[in-house]
C-alpha cells in the first residue's frame, strides 16, 4: 500500500493528550499525519472555515463545549472529512447515539493500545473516503449505464 499524507485536525484542550496523539501517530509506516491542534471548538471552527481535513479528532470533553454541541458541530463536515471522537465515557447509550447521527469512529481514551490508533484512524480515514465518494462514483456509474 501506497504510503498517504492525511491532514488531521486534533481538537483538545489538555494539551497533555495533545502530546500523546503526536507520539502515538509519529513514525506510522503507512500514512504521514500531518497534526493541527486547536484548543477549542470555536478554534476548529476557525480553522475548517479556511481549510480542509480529511479526519477531525475530537475529544468530547472540551471546555468550551458540551459533548452533544460538539457531535453536531462536527456533523457538518461529514461530506469531507472523517469525524472521530475521543471520550473518557463509557456511556455506550450516548456513544451509539453519536454512531446513529453519523459519527465515523469513537474512541475510549485509555482503552485501546497506543500502536493500534494510527491504524484506527487509518482505516477509518479510509472508509470515510470511499462514504464521500461513492455519490460521485454512483453519478459516474449511472451516466456510463445511461450511454449504452
Amino acid at each position: 500500500m501506497e504510503k498517504k499524507s492525511i491532514r488531521v485536525l486534533h481538537i483538545e484542550d489538555n494539551l497533555a493528550d495533545h502530546r500523546l496523539v503526536i507520539e502515538y501517530l509519529k513514525d506510522y509506516p503507512f500514512a504521514d499525519f500531518e497534526i493541527t491542534h486547536a484548543e477549542s471548538l470555536g478554534k476548529a471552527k476557525e480553522f475548517l472555515d479556511v481549510d480542509r481535513y480529511d479526519i477531525i479528532l475530537a475529544d468530547l470533553g472540551l471546555t468550551d463545549a458540551k459533548s452533544d454541541f460538539v457531535v453536531a458541530s462536527l456533523l457538518a463536515y461529514l461530506s469531507t472529512s472523517a469525524v472521530i471522537i475521543l471520550t473518557c465515557s463509557a456511556d455506550d447509550q450516548r456513544l451509539f447515539q453519536y454512531f446513529e447521527l453519523g459519527v465515523d469512529e469513537i474512541l475510549v481514551k485509555g482503552a485501546f493500545k497506543p500502536d493500534a490508533f494510527p491504524r484506527r484512524l487509518l482505516i477509518t480515514y479510509l472508509r470515510a473516503q470511499r462514504r464521500i465518494k461513492q455519490p460521485e462514483c454512483l453519478r459516474l456509474l449511472r451516466a456510463k449505464l445511461r450511454v449504452k
